[in-house]
């Protein structure tokens, strides 16, 4: 995602919240004592360039505008339609508590994949010890390489780049049936919380330790659109913008070796969700 794609889904957010405030309606449902939903999707994210900063005792470089993509799974119902591979595909997964009329808290994470580009050109500065290649050992200022991900570096966030955030929800009612049992709503929100990747990083030929760890933070705004079907089912189409920083991402079974990246993110998610409650 360009940083000029990325300004103008941005203000597509925005003023999309802004809207929505215009033209909510009041919602004549009444509100139950503890009212929870709980749903779970799929997602599509994309990515600014990043500068990845990669640290040991032997090196320490920087590589400087680099390009990642998702890696979205391929529609198969063995996969999206078994209960023992969900968690395959990208998936977003979250649960929200009523706190008054218009206003919900949640907790969930988003599972999204990103993927550094194979071969592409960049960047680099810093140095490489020959006892970790002699192939690349050397000092650099901005030098410009083919990122090659068999001997230099393979670099990815695929079993996820797993953003685990709180989030406050507000609810606008768009239209609601006579009977009340199917309404169109905007959600509109935003949410902070922790980054929690599982990193598989090749360095100079290696491979590291894959190891789920606490990389870093982020914070996001979100925009959804839901269809609710007898107060009990709900379809819901969102967008989320938001920036990630991650100082410390582990690459290898050494806590001295790490990574350190921060970009922003674009992402587009579908779900299906249930709504219950408890109490008057």
């Amino acid at each position: 995602m360009s940083v000029n794609t990325f300004k103008i889904f941005l203000t597509t957010i925005l003023l999309t919240l802004a809207f929505s405030g215009l033209t909510q309606q009041k919602d004549t449902s009444k509100v139950k004592k503890h009212n929870f939903y709980l749903f779970w999707g799929y997602n599509r994210s994309a990515y600014t360039k990043s500068d990845i900063t990669m640290k040991a005792d032997n090196y320490n470089y920087t590589l400087h505008n680099v390009v990642a993509h998702d890696r979205p799974s391929p529609f198969e119902t063995k996969v999206y339609l078994n209960p023992a591979k969900l968690s395959i595909p990208q998936f977003n997964i979250r649960a929200g508590y009523q706190l008054n009329e218009k206003w919900w808290i949640s907790g969930g994470y988003d599972h999204m994949k990103y993927v550094v580009d194979a071969y592409q050109n960049t960047t680099i500065s810093g140095t490489i010890d020959s006892s970790a290649s002699k192939l690349y050992a050397g000092t650099y200022d901005n030098t410009p390489l083919v990122l090659d991900d068999r001997d230099f570096l393979h670099f990815e966030h695929t079993d996820g780049l797993n953003f685990i955030t709180i989030d406050a929800e507000y609810t606008s009612t768009l239209w609601q049936s006579k009977n009340t049992n199917f309404s169109f709503e905007h959600i509109a929100g935003g949410g902070a919380g922790f980054l929690y990747p599982r990193t598989d990083v090749t360095i100079f030929g290696i491979k590291n330790a894959n190891i789920f760890n606490l990389a870093g933070m982020g914070v996001s705004l979100k925009s959804q659109l839901r269809v609710n079907l007898w107060n009990i089912v709900f379809i819901q189409a969102a967008g989320k913008v938001g920036g990630i920083t991650m100082p410390r991402i582990t690459t290898s079974g050494f806590n001295k070796d790490y990574a350190k990246q921060s970009f922003l993110f674009g992402e587009f998610y579908w779900v299906l969700g249930c709504k219950f409650g408890f109490g008057k």
